[in-house]
């Protein structure tokens, strides 16, 4: 099937856009054609389309008709759906809170999928979805990527906070930081915002004690077998 994926941009590392780089690979490995539209192709594109996934900011350039679309974040979702008008599309919904990923009403959306239970709620109760069109499609690791390498240790040594979301200063930052010191523990800081995001997070994940995490991190870090800690800017645990 030739498969046109949309997200606002490919120019971060951030959650939305590496699962849109994995789902275009996995795609490509099971035989079909995926291409991105985005209005940004940035380092994340330029990494797909080296892989010979077509990234694009111009859908004059898609030479061919899609099969279907699978639409993320608002406006380059609608934008695809105008464009090829006759195309069927299922519009994902990543999150909770950001107004990119407000549902798009058009009969030529054939269903929805949601990551979780919070965004399945938010097109439910809040954008008035019928429940027999949304399907909960969670997170998924790539667990030839994410290989068992972490070996427990009696002693609490080495910390990570796994997180493109967390920035320098912030009260989500310093509690990390205050919660290690009492501990006596090493933390490190891994993530786009603080200018230390890594491309193999599967090289470095098992080396730790215990990883602070959300969403799709959380799950890499415990496919490499870590003690992880689901943590964001608004609360910290439990302990999975």
């Amino acid at each position: 099937m030739n498969i046109l994926i949309t997200n606002r941009t490919m120019s971060i590392r951030n959650g939305a856009e590496l699962y849109v780089r994995d789902l275009a690979l996995e795609l490509l490995a099971q035989g079909h054609r995926p291409m991105i539209y985005t209005s940004e192709v940035g380092v994340v594109g330029r990494e797909l389309i080296d892989l010979t996934v077509p990234v694009t900011d111009n859908l004059d350039d898609i030479g061919v008709r899609p099969d279907i679309i699978h639409g993320q974040t608002y406006i380059t979702a609608m934008a695809a759906l105008t464009y090829f008008d006759d195309v069927p599309m299922v519009n994902m919904c990543h999150g909770w809170r950001p107004w990119t990923e407000a549902p798009l009403i058009h009969p030529n959306v054939v269903g929805y999928a949601a990551v979780d239970d919070a965004t399945h709620d938010r097109l439910a109760m809040q954008h008035g979805i019928g429940e027999d069109r949304i399907s909960v499609v969670h997170n998924f690791v790539d667990l030839d990527r994410f290989r068992p390498t972490a070996e427990p240790n009696e002693e609490l040594g080495r910390i990570l906070l796994f997180s493109n979301y967390v920035r320098k200063g912030s009260p989500y930052y310093r509690a990390a930081h205050e919660a290690a010191e009492q501990l006596d523990a090493r933390l490190d800081v891994v993530g786009s915002n603080v200018g230390t995001a890594t491309t193999a997070p599967e090289q470095m994940l098992g080396d730790y004690d215990v990883v602070l995490a959300q969403g799709r991190s959380a799950l890499e870090a415990m496919a490499v077998g870590a003690s992880v800690m689901i943590c964001s800017s608004r609360a910290f645990g439990p302990l999975v």
